[in-house]
């Protein structure tokens, strides 16, 4: 494998550790390792068998050489959003750091206290001798209010359009003379991290903007109904430095939001904030 493509990759995967909160460093003879609050340990890399990509090796005092793939760390950085912090940060340590049996069960056991609150708030909040279709109602006009609301703001803050009427199409506004889109991405509030909101941008969104003369992405806060609005462009000048997940052809860029006294920005990996 070319050494410039092992050094990009090695970069990207630096990159991905940190989506699922491991530091990097190298020790005093460079060797590159990887910590958390708990652990520490080694990797070293070898090539695939069609010798296009990494795998990843790491050893601890209790486990060595213990293979992992760049596409492992993608699957993990792709459930984060949805997991809470104690049982991500345990899933983390088994597969890179500990297997030991105990800890397994400790996953299983947090899975099923999880699992047993969320019952018990459903009773709590009489929702679990709701119907499906009231569930459905419930959420149809959650989505009908959250559209109304975009749908004014659209109009309000692209006014010099002379636009008055955009039409949804799923995640996408449309203006009515087909010449502006606008993506939108909901987002609840994370406190576990620095950053509080959470957005995957994809290839095929962007492929879709670029076919409208003019487009903007709208980033909306669960929350607290309010909303950002990006022009494309300057969304894509930040592509190149974003964390993402890759398979093959598809893409997503992690866009992490952090919010400081009511300001916004994007938490560029290496670099800082950058205001939006």
């Amino acid at each position: 494998m070319d050494v410039n493509i092992i050094q990009r990759q090695i970069a990207e995967l630096k990159t991905k550790f940190e989506e699922i909160g491991l530091c990097t460093y190298y020790d005093e003879e460079y060797h590159l390792k990887i910590k958390n609050k708990d652990y520490d340990a080694l990797v070293t890399f070898n090539t695939s068998d069609d010798n296009n990509f990494l795998l990843i090796n790491v050893a601890t005092e209790s486990t060595f050489n213990d293979t992992i793939s760049i596409e492992d760390i993608e699957k993990l950085i792709s459930i984060k959003e949805d997991c809470e912090q104690d049982l991500f940060d345990s899933i983390v340590n088994y597969i890179f750091f500990n297997k030991k049996n105990q800890l397994f069960i400790d996953i299983i056991s947090k899975l099923i206290m999880k699992n047993a609150q969320v019952m018990h708030e459903m009773i709590e909040n009489n929702e679990i001798n709701e119907t499906e279709n009231e569930v459905a109602d419930s959420t149809v006009n959650r989505n009908q209010e959250i559209s109304n609301y975009i749908i004014e703001f659209l109009n309000k803050e692209l006014s010099d359009y002379g636009l008055r009427k955009f039409i949804k199409n799923k995640r996408y506004y449309i203006s009515e003379d087909n010449e502006v889109a606008v993506l939108v991405m909901r987002s609840k509030r994370y406190d576990r991290g620095p950053y509080k909101y959470w957005y995957t941008f994809h290839k095929y969104q962007k492929d879709i903007l670029d076919k409208y003369k003019s487009s903007y992405i709208i980033l909306y806060f669960d929350d607290k109904d309010e909303c950002i609005l990006l022009e494309a462009e300057k969304l894509y000048t930040t592509l190149s430095k974003l964390g993402k997940t890759q398979n093959g052809d598809s893409i997503g860029w992690h866009l992490h939001i952090q919010e400081i006294n009511g300001v916004y920005s994007i938490r560029i990996p290496y670099e800082g904030l950058l205001n939006i």
